[in-house]
């Protein structure tokens, strides 16, 4: 059983969108339960979750994806002139 604390709009399909309203509901989607989580609009996360595959953007620099290893371009190979 969730607990929908706070009206947000999701979608399931990418295509149609729909306005999740506050109230008590047996199933969820997986990905709505995470999305809800995320900003806080399911009981008992009333904090706003950062995303997890993100870190704060230091003050010095851009922020770090930890999902992916960040590499150099490779030189293009081709005939010399």
């Amino acid at each position: 059983m969730y607990r929908v604390t706070k009206p947000f709009k999701y979608s399931v399909n990418g295509y149609e969108v729909e306005t999740i309203e506050p109230d008590e509901y047996r199933e969820l989607d997986p990905g709505m339960v995470r999305y809800a989580q995320s900003i806080g609009a399911l009981e008992g996360s009333a904090e706003p979750k950062p995303d997890p595959g993100v870190d704060e953007q230091p003050e010095d620099g851009p922020a770090v994806c930890r999902d992916q290893e960040i590499t150099e371009p490779k030189p293009k190979k081709g005939k010399k002139k």
